[in-house]
């Protein structure tokens, strides 16, 4: 068996009819609001503070009494939350699941978006996401082989800018209010 099919009718839920693509996108739109606001909330807080101590240093984190292991574990449980709800909301879309979708060359999608937009930041991976579906739409109906383009321009942010498109972009706005 090659994938799964479902969702040929579905019932509105809390009154979404998630087969209507405009429902859905609102719908969509809405979890991506929250989850930008709650991840916002995280980075801000006390633990979003741990997390980026972890990343620096973990003997400095555990000198001060908090516990690595735990703050790793909720960063992964939280982490892994968010992708299941992605992937929930990308069957739900499609009405479809195959083994396919879990490929290598997902997750190099995932890992080539997020460093196109900026690691660390929190709109980087959506910017990223736009700019590999735009050139995704845009670019294959000119070329057939579009992934050149994006691994040029990948290539380009990784040696120009360490926190990708958001951080050229944040550099240029501190440069112009400088001047």
């Amino acid at each position: 068996m090659d994938g799964i099919w479902f969702l040929t009718k579905m019932n509105p839920v809390f009154g979404i009819d998630f087969t209507n693509t405009y429902h859905f996108f609102i719908f969509a739109e809405i979890v991506l609001l929250i989850i930008l606001l709650l991840t916002q909330y995280i980075m801000n807080s006390m633990f979003g503070t741990i997390c980026l101590a972890c990343i620096s240093n973990e003997k400095k984190v555990r000198f001060l009494g908090y516990s690595v292991f735990k703050t790793k574990l909720l960063s992964f449980i939280f982490s892994s939350v968010l992708a299941s709800l992605a992937g929930s909301l990308y069957a739900i879309y499609f009405g479809y699941v195959c083994p396919s979708m879990m490929g290598q060359e997902k997750a190099g999608e995932v890992v080539a978006t997020t460093i196109l937009g900026g690691v660390g930041t929190l709109f980087g991976p959506i910017i990223g996401a736009a700019i590999i579906i735009g050139a995704k739409d845009i670019i294959s109906n000119i070329i057939q082989n579009w992934e050149v383009f994006v691994g040029a321009l990948l290539v380009i942010v990784v040696l120009k800018a360490d926190e990708g498109i958001v951080g050229l972009v944040n550099d240029y706005i501190k440069k112009q209010k400088v001047i």
